[in-house]
């Protein structure tokens, strides 16, 4: 979606992402809430890293969403590669199990 993310997820979940090629946001905010493994701290962080980001001024957000951009375009570019990629992988599979 061309979009910054923050996830809330299970213990490691950004370290998973980055092991499958994807950048993420590390430069711009702190990612420190996916090494919390006391789900309530983590959601704790994350809570309070978004309302940090929604005190940002349009402008301040509109800087940011361009500082960040490069990385969206290329975390989508992967995902489309990636699903292109796993289609004849799935085909595959599929006429070996017929």
């Amino acid at each position: 979606m061309y979009q910054p993310f923050i996830v809330l997820g299970s213990v490691g979940y950004l370290k998973r992402l980055k092991s499958y090629g994807y950048k993420t946001f590390s430069d711009f905010w702190d990612e420190s809430y996916d090494d919390i493994k006391n789900p309530r701290k983590r959601y704790k962080k994350v809570r309070e890293l978004i309302l940090s980001l929604n005190e940002m001024s349009i402008e301040e957000m509109n800087e940011l969403y361009q500082k960040t951009k490069e990385i969206c375009i290329f975390n989508r570019q992967l995902h489309q590669s990636m699903y292109i990629n796993s289609i004849p992988k799935i085909l595959e599979r599929i006429e070996n199990e017929w």
